[in-house]
C-alpha cells in the first residue's frame, strides 16, 4: 500500500503515484537483489520509500545508512530521495526534530523539485516545533527558487509572513 499524507500539487501527486508504480513492479527484484549483496546501492534506495511507506521507518533508516556508507558525499544526489523519504516517516510521526537533518540533507539537492520539497517540509516542522523564526531562511530560499518552487511558493510566501510576524 502507498499512502500520501496531506495534499501534494498535480505533479508532486503524479510523481508520487509513479513511485508507486516503481515500487510495486520492481520490489520483488530490489528484495532479491538485497538478499545476494545487502549493501546494493540501487535496491536499498529502492526499498528506502516502500519501507517508509509500510510504517518501518527504522529498518528504512538503517538502510539508508548502508546507503550513505557507499556515497558518504551523496555526489551523484541518490540519496535525496530517500534523505526526504526518512524525513517524511519522522515528520508522520510528529517527530520533527528527528525529521529536520533529513530534509536538510535533501535541501542541498542540485534537482530544485528535491530541494523544494525538503526546505517547505524543513518549514513545516520547524513550525510544528513552534520555532517559526528558525524557517526564515529556508522559506527565503524557496521563494527564489526557479519554477521547481512554483507548487510550493504561495504557502512558503503565506509560512514567511506568519514567521516574521
Amino acid at each position: 500500500m502507498w499512502k500520501i499524507v496531506g495534499y501534494l500539487p498535480p505533479k508532486g501527486f503524479a510523481a508520487e503515484m509513479e513511485k508507486a508504480q516503481a515500487a510495486f513492479v520492481n520490489r520483488p527484484k530490489w528484495e532479491e537483489a538485497l538478499k545476494k549483496d545487502p549493501n546494493n546501492l540501487a535496491a536499498l534506495l529502492g526499498l528506502i520509500p516502500i519501507y517508509v511507506q509500510e510504517g518501518n521507518g527504522k529498518e528504512a533508516e538503517a538502510m539508508l545508512r548502508r546507503a550513505e556508507a557507499q556515497d558518504p558525499t551523496n555526489a551523484e544526489g541518490k540519496l535525496d530521495d530517500a534523505y526526504n523519504a526518512i524525513g517524511d516517516a519522522y515528520q508522520m510521526q510528529d517527530d520533527h526534530a528527528k525529521a529536520v537533518p533529513f530534509f536538510e540533507k535533501a535541501a542541498q539537492s542540485k534537482d530544485e523539485d528535491k530541494a523544494a520539497y525538503a526546505l517547505i517540509s524543513i518549514a513545516y516542522c520547524l513550525f510544528a516545533e513552534g520555532k517559526a523564526k528558525e524557517s526564515i531562511p529556508h522559506l527565503e530560499r524557496l521563494i527564489k527558487m526557479g519554477p521547481a518552487a512554483d507548487d510550493y511558493r504561495e504557502q512558503a510566501k503565506g509560512m514567511l509572513a506568519q514567521a516574521k510576524r
